[in-house]
């Protein structure tokens, strides 16, 4: 098939071509030309991140007096423009909690902790049944499940430091959680011996690490099913956070509990929600000071 795309005049893989050339005992330039498709622009928050850990790397070398100057400090990075990301309303969260009522234990337990949680995918994944007081209503965050091709599912540590944190939860959540550890110990007793002792939260059928992009899936076909708006597990965790800012949650709170590292940075996030509230209070308090007319 590579042979006829090729003949054809059909763009191949970089690996291909070399291994074709290399058949016929020739350098891939010699008959291939790369192709413009690949050449993809980065985008402004990469080039954001680059110029970061670049800059952190000469800033170094100024202490150390192996540079007289940090040169990135006359470099402006392109402008980052925040995508707005679409969240459920108040309205279509309550709607989806009572979507979930007609679900297994397993799913409530996911989507529940996401919406009254607001965890990243990877620290939600990554919860062990250790980091749960459900007596004290309270969880504990301190590692992220993540996925790579080359190592699959492994546990990494938090994005950042302060990602790692204890955050109180309602006693809604704490039942839903009582009742997904219930029947994930009789599925436990079902599989035997084949189960796994990974002791995580939510796990595969044999008790090993959940897989990253079942979540999605779970939560992809739940609002096709059920006529909600298509937004992916992120938009779950703005939810959560604009909720929050909308009901009169304090900014530090807010960024405490999403395990943001500086309020600005969830300032920066959630400008608009929290103009919108700040606009709400000052109608508030206007309503609760005037006078009534004639009084």
């Amino acid at each position: 098939s590579t042979i006829k795309a090729v003949l054809s005049g059909k763009g191949v893989a970089l690996k291909s071509a070399k291994k074709l050339a290399a058949a016929f005992g020739v350098e891939a330039d010699t008959w291939f030309e790369p192709s413009k498709a690949n050449e993809v622009a980065l985008s402004a928050k990469t080039i954001h991140h680059y110029h970061a850990f670049i800059s952190s790397v000469l800033e170094r070398a100024v202490r150390w007096n192996y540079i007289p100057e940090n040169p990135c400090r006359r470099v402006d990075p392109p402008k980052l423009e925040r995508k707005m990301i679409r969240c459920l309303t108040k309205e279509e969260a309550k709607q989806f909690l009572q979507i979930l009522q007609k679900e297994d234990a397993e799913k409530q337990a996911i989507f529940y902790t996401f919406l009254f949680c607001g965890l990243r995918r990877g620290e939600m994944l990554g919860l062990q049944w250790e980091d749960l007081d459900l007596r004290a209503k309270t969880l504990t965050v301190q590692r992220s499940s993540l996925y790579t091709r080359e190592d699959g599912v492994f546990t990494d540590t938090t994005k950042t430091e302060s990602s790692k944190r204890t955050i109180a939860i309602s006693d809604e959540l704490v039942l839903v959680l009582l009742r997904h550890k219930a029947a994930q110990e009789k599925l436990r007793k079902q599989v035997g011996e084949d189960w796994v002792e990974s002791n995580r939260v939510f796990t595969e059928w044999n008790g090993a690490p959940m897989s990253t992009n079942r979540p999605y899936n779970m939560l992809r076909r739940l609002l096709a099913k059920n006529g909600l708006p298509a937004v992916s597990l992120h938009s779950l965790r703005h939810t959560n956070a604009t909720l929050m800012i909308q009901s009169g949650t304090d900014i530090r709170t807010t960024s405490e509990r999403l395990g943001h590292s500086k309020t600005s940075t969830t300032m920066d996030i959630y400008v608009h929600q929290i103009k919108s509230a700040n606009e709400h209070a000052a109608a508030n308090l206007s309503a609760a000071l005037s006078f009534e007319e004639g009084a």
